[in-house]
């Protein structure tokens, strides 16, 4: 057995069977949570929820009533999950198998020494090394496997160098406790550990002199709201408070350093892209920031330095961004001049400044294309794949590349549904690419599995794209088997976005089964450009949910697969948009998958105390305005359920999510279950460890997918 989890405030303690166990299942019935009447009226509509009992706020306990569930649930799920012990043993291998790698990432310069991650085999997480440009031994610079073992859950989030290049600093992400900054002296090996509960997703930017870093930090709905300054060596009581943002519908978007070094940043956002971005100078550590521009309803800009000049990204003249110059000296809107502008057919969406040269990212039907900017000759030079999937990034979360802005050269990040690791060099002189960085285990092999797209029409006219993945010999007769998944939400890419949820090691146990993986590029995402993401949100919304129908019509009437053969899956966001289609076409699915599901939309978006709430009422809607109510209400999918057959559903969670709330999946769980129109085929399983994606260390991502991949096997009964 594995070791128990307990949770001392709240008392929840679930067991969890071991990868490998077989044990005989001792019958327990599926638990039925009791239901108190509660209701909340809203323009003359009485919402009602019954299992409002389960909500509670980050901070507190749960009720020993919550807590009960909890546990029955858990001990449901696992009854079932013991009947399939030692297939999912043999799942989670495969996918341990594809994940481990002692192939170094390809190495980036900062000063005079190469940085680079590399996970050992047997270890659970990449660690980061440096090595002297000049040769000789390499440097163990953060050592996350040894700061992982005293924590349930650790990420190793982005790192920066200081620029005398002496002190390095990162953030790490925790589940269930404060995250945490830390600070080495690259000279003594000291490190200062600040627990000041940082943003671990917005950067860290550093003051000129190397003295000073700035950090963001949330609020009390986890909302980053806070930027302070930290002087290295100094307790963080000293902190200071250099900006704070009061509006509750913005968030602290990133704090970082122009690439030159010469600026400090702070980017806050609205989900209706509305930005502002602030600034000084890096050198002027007591001086305010100042603002680039005024917040313009739904107008973004990003903003980058280099000689004498920003560089802006930005949207104000068009729905689509173009690239803009100002003077250092005065930058504010007058002072613009238009280097590229406005492109509905090939949108900006993001840039990164070299010495010299910037990169833009933009989209041509959907796929990813970069643009190299000479700014001393003005010639603009295209980087693309004639291939037909993938995705390029020049920013990516988590690995670290393209950090020197002395750079000859910019690197890649490369991915597809047939390639999970690879990383590209392109040469500014030259114009030639080649592979620095590959993990082999972690491709399909060209000879048996095909990539493509293929387009269906939606029933309002608009082309949408699905991306395929599947073995060659896979016959298009109904008899396959599917994996259905989307996210259409906040205007990302999917494949930006869901890494875990369609990397090759996870998807492997099922394409090598003659699966076929399909995603299809639905309105509301960013496949095309800003465009595609308004036309799938506020009003608009539905075209989110009808492009994922179509697509699913579309493939099962052209018999690539059947209604039972096929599976959804949805994270987060995504399990908003699964929540939507089962609930109005479950004749569609055999089984779905919904991981930490934002499901509870109404009650969610109306309670402010709720993290998140307020800054995504601009993606949704604010139920306080009857129109925008009267719109998600209709949607909403824990207000929609309905007395009629699902499709099977295993429904996973962390119970230290703090995007979606242990209360919203468990709330969708028990009303299923009280229609009785599903019974034994709901699962319900809650991670006491993970965090709002899933679990972390290679063990982990391991056996939190084999839950998922071993349970879709079984629904179409391929479990041995």
């Amino acid at each position: 057995m594995r070791a128990l989890f307990a949770l001392p405030l709240t008392g929840l303690v679930v067991t969890a069977t071991a990868l490998g166990t077989n044990q005989k299942p001792q019958k327990i019935n599926p638990p039925q949570a009791p239901q108190i009447p509660h209701t909340t009226p809203v323009f003359g509509d009485d919402l009602p929820d019954p299992y409002h009992w389960m909500l509670t706020y980050p901070g507190q306990p749960h009720s020993p009533a919550v807590i009960d569930y909890l546990n029955k649930e858990n001990a449901y799920a696992e009854s079932h999950f013991k009947t399939l012990g030692t297939f999912r043993q043999k799942i989670g291998r495969e996918i341990k198998a594809k994940l481990t790698s002692a192939v170094p990432s390809a190495p980036e310069q900062i000063g005079n020494f190469l940085y680079y991650r590399k996970q050992e085999s047997q270890q659970q997480y990449f660690d980061v090394y440096r090595r002297h440009v000049a040769g000789g031994p390499e440097e163990k610079v953060i050592d996350a496997n040894t700061e992982a073992k005293s924590y349930s859950f650790y990420e190793l989030s982005d790192y920066t160098i200081s620029p005398d290049g002496n002190l390095l600093a990162w953030l790490v992400h925790l589940s269930g406790q404060p995250n945490i900054a830390r600070i080495k002296n690259l000279k003594t090996g000291q490190i200062e550990s600040l627990a000041v509960n940082p943003d671990p997703f917005n950067n860290i930017a550093w003051s000129a002199d190397s003295e000073f870093i700035y950090y963001s930090t949330y609020d009390d709905i986890h909302r980053p709201s806070k930027v302070f300054i930290h002087k290295i060596g100094t307790p963080p009581t000293s902190d200071v408070l250099a900006f704070e943002e009061k509006d509750k519908e913005f968030m602290i978007e990133k704090v970082t350093n122009t690439k030159d070094g010469k600026y400090v940043l702070i980017t806050t956002r609205r989900e209706d892209l509305t930005t502002e971005v602030l600034y000084k100078k890096s050198d002027s550590n007591g001086q305010p920031f100042m603002s680039f521009g005024p917040r313009t309803h739904a107008q973004s800009y990003s903003v980058e330095h280099q000689g004498s000049d920003f560089f802006i990204l930005s949207n104000h003249d068009s729905v689509d961004q173009g690239l803009y110059k100002a003077p250092d000296v005065s930058p504010s809107r007058e002072h613009w001049i238009t280097m590229i502008p406005p492109n509905k057919d090939r949108p900006l969406n993001d840039f990164v400044s070299f010495n010299g040269y910037l990169v833009l990212a933009a989209r041509v039907d959907g796929l990813p294309e970069l643009e190299v900017f000479n700014l001393s000759t003005g010639i603009i030079s295209t980087i693309d794949f004639k291939e037909p999937l993938y995705e390029l990034e020049i920013t990516p979360y988590g690995p670290q590349m393209n950090l020197s802005f002395n750079r000859s050269s910019i690197y890649l990040n490369y991915h597809s549904l047939a390639v999970t690791d690879r990383t590209y060099e392109y040469d500014f002189k030259t114009g030639q690419s080649r592979i620095v960085h590959e993990n082999p285990k972690q491709n399909l092999d060209p000879k048996t599995f095909l990539t493509k797209r293929v387009w269906v029409t939606s029933r309002d006219g608009v082309q949408i794209p699905i991306a395929l993945v599947h073995k060659k010999d896979v016959k298009f007769d109904g008899s396959a088997p599917m994996l259905l998944t989307a996210h259409g939400m906040y205007g990302y890419s999917y494949m930006l976005t869901q890494p875990t949820m369609y990397s090759v090691a996870s998807m492997a146990p099922l394409l090598d089964r003659g699966w076929i993986v399909a995603i299809p590029s639905v309105r509301g995402g960013g496949e095309f450009g800003p465009a595609w993401a308004e036309a799938g949100r506020l009003q608009n919304k539905t075209n989110t949910f009808n492009d994922f129908i179509d697509a699913a019509e579309f493939l099962e009437k052209n018999h690539y697969t059947s209604p039972d053969k096929m599976a959804i899956r949805g994270l987060s966001a995504g399990g908003l948009l699964l929540g939507y289609v089962v609930n109005n076409r479950p004749d569609l699915f055999k089984a779905a998958v919904f991981r930490s599901p934002f499901v509870d939309l109404m009650n969610t978006m109306l309670d402010t105390k709720i993290p998140l709430t307020t800054e995504e009422w601009t993606q949704w809607g604010n139920p306080y305005t009857e129109l925008d109510f009267k719109n998600m209400r209709s949607y909403s999918p824990y207000d929609n359920i309905k007395l009629q057959k699902y499709p099977s559903m295993l429904v996973r969670a962390a119970f230290n999510d703090t995007q979606v709330l242990i209360h919203e999946p468990a709330k969708w769980t028990a009303k299923l279950r009280a229609m009785d129109k599903i019974g034994k085929d709901l699962l319900f399983k809650i991670d006491m460890k993970g965090g709002h994606a899933g679990d972390s260390g290679s063990d982990g991502v391991a056996e939190d997918e084999s839950y998922d991949m071993t349970w879709l096997l079984h629904q179409v009964g391929m479990d041995r």
